[in-house]
């Protein structure tokens, strides 16, 4: 590892200032789900606006096949197949129709050109994850990611809802990692969207993040303002539990108390008595082997090799 180092230093000092992105294909087996239920609920098709989207490869999940239970949806000869990612429950199967779609993020990447980065957020045991990424990067097209904050974009992109579609805001394992005055800004945009919301200018609001009992799929809809728990899955969106039921928030003073502040506002949903600082492997995340983990490869990694190039 040193030899390499010390021939590659250069490039390798420069990868390292790179924050960790990864934009996990798997997820859109839960997040896909959540699309046909608004689908099913709706009869109209999604406009999607991703929050945190990377190289916006799940902003193609309507082009990938997914495998639930005696169900399944979309395109049968896709080369990303999602099979095995639910445990129980069946979510609606519906082919959904996505009229427009566009994310942001602090370092937007290009899904070809940004590829060996990609690939070196996914862990080297994790092939199946690897051979996910690489067909998700083969049939997505160019898509606009902007260069943005959270709530400023999604203020911006809900100015208007379109008409004849439901424009949905959604995000994945993204919370965790907006400052307390961002998620503020982002829920404030979306729910003062939602208040404009009727019959025909439909908003929804799909969140795959963390909770006190795991991974929460979260979905709220206008004008109905509804809100649900539709599953539970990890962090990669495996072992999904499809089972909605109605969602509440924790009162402010219990978010307050949460590590990292997660579900302020969005995903505080009462919880089964698990603390995502627990660091056994039971329930759906994990959640403090996930965070240790992360912080190995984001933090520990990076400053060994540092080191390495240092002492040559």
């Amino acid at each position: 590892m040193s030899r390499a180092l010390r021939a590659f230093g250069r490039s390798v000092a420069a990868g390292m200032q790179a924050d960790v992105q990864t934009n996990e294909v798997g997820r859109s087996a839960p997040l896909s789900a959540a699309m046909n239920y608004l689908t099913v609920a709706a009869g109209l098709p999604l406009r999607l606006l991703e929050v945190g989207a990377a190289a916006g490869l799940n902003l193609w999940m309507d082009r990938y096949f997914v495998q639930a239970g005696a169900a399944g949806w979309g395109p049968a000869d896709s080369p990303v197949r999602l099979t095995g990612h639910f445990t129980s429950g069946q979510p609606p199967a519906t082919a959904m129709t996505v009229v427009d779609r566009r994310g942001c993020d602090l370092n937007p990447l290009h899904p070809t050109g940004s590829r060996l980065l990609l690939e070196s957020f996914i862990w080297p045991e994790h092939v199946g994850r690897l051979r996910l990424l690489r067909a998700a990067v083969s049939v997505a097209a160019p898509v606009l990611v902007e260069r943005s904050s959270a709530g400023t974009w999604i203020r911006q992109q809900l100015a208007t809802l379109h008409a004849g579609v439901t424009t949905v805001v959604f995000h994945s394992i993204v919370w965790p990692y907006l400052s307390g005055d961002e998620r503020t800004a982002l829920d404030d945009a979306v729910r003062a969207a939602g208040a404009r919301a009727d019959q025909d200018h439909r908003l929804g609001w799909v969140s795959l993040e963390p909770d006190r009992s795991g991974v929460c799929l979260t979905c709220e809809r206008w004008p109905e303002n509804e809100r649900l728990v539709l599953a539970t899955s990890s962090p990669h969106g495996t072992n999904v539990v499809w089972q909605p039921a109605p969602a509440r928030l924790e009162a402010s003073a219990d978010r307050a108390d949460m590590p990292h502040d997660h579900g302020s506002g969005r995903a505080g949903l009462v919880a089964r008595g698990r603390n995502e600082r627990d660091t056994s492997d039971r329930g759906p995340c994990a959640g403090g082997f996930w965070y240790n983990r992360k912080l190995l490869t984001s933090v520990f990694v990076p400053e060994i090799g540092r080191r390495l190039l240092a002492t040559g």
